[in-house]
């Protein structure tokens, strides 16, 4: 699996901070998703203290056509929860946009299931304020295949770029936005 050492190091990581556990939590490297090869799966692995589930789920990459950017309010989401209510949230309140890109105090974060990358200039960029730091973004930034950046939401109309990435979507395969697909909350 790929990834699979940073998704292990955010979850010690998680239950040390949450529950004060320091022995390393451990899932079985060689588990495989069904044999379906036309699919993309993703494993979806509950924990609290120890692990209480892991299933294999089919994987569809997002096609966002309207995303709209707005402040990220109360939404606290250093850690990697399965309960997505304020995400959930947001699609109830804004159904007519199928992602969204959340701002702090004018600072990008990250897409709700996505972390941002921009391409300046001649250089792969991702917020240094994200919401969650993502294990494709962990692994891109200790190849150096992207940089840590102050990022504003005007930074998303500068960019030539804007891609959403994630554990299942790497730099190469992540979603491609364009700036028509970008509307701004008139609240900021």
């Amino acid at each position: 699996m790929e990834l699979f050492d940073f998704h292990i190091n955010r979850m010690n990581k998680s239950r040390k901070l949450l529950f004060g556990i320091n022995k390393p939590i451990f899932i079985d490297p060689d588990l495989r998703p069904p044999a379906d090869l036309n699919q993309k799966w993703k494993l979806r692995v509950i924990y609290k203290e120890e692990i209480e589930n892991t299933e294999w789920i089919p994987y569809r990459k997002m096609s966002p056509k309207k995303v709209l950017v707005l402040d990220a309010g109360t939404i606290d989401y250093k850690l990697k929860y399965a309960n997505r209510f304020a995400f959930k949230q947001l699609k109830k309140d804004q159904p007519d946009f199928d992602d969204f890109i959340l701002i702090r105090k004018n600072f990008l974060t990250d897409a709700s299931y996505s972390n941002i990358v921009l391409k300046i200039g001649n250089r792969w960029l991702t917020p240094s304020t994200p919401l969650l730091k993502g294990v494709q973004r962990e692994f891109l930034l200790k190849k150096s295949r992207i940089i840590e950046h102050p990022l504003i939401k005007e930074d998303l109309l500068k960019a030539e770029e804007i891609r959403l990435i994630n554990a299942l979507l790497p730099l190469e395969d992540a979603i491609a936005l364009n700036p028509d697909q970008l509307f701004f909350s008139k609240k900021d």
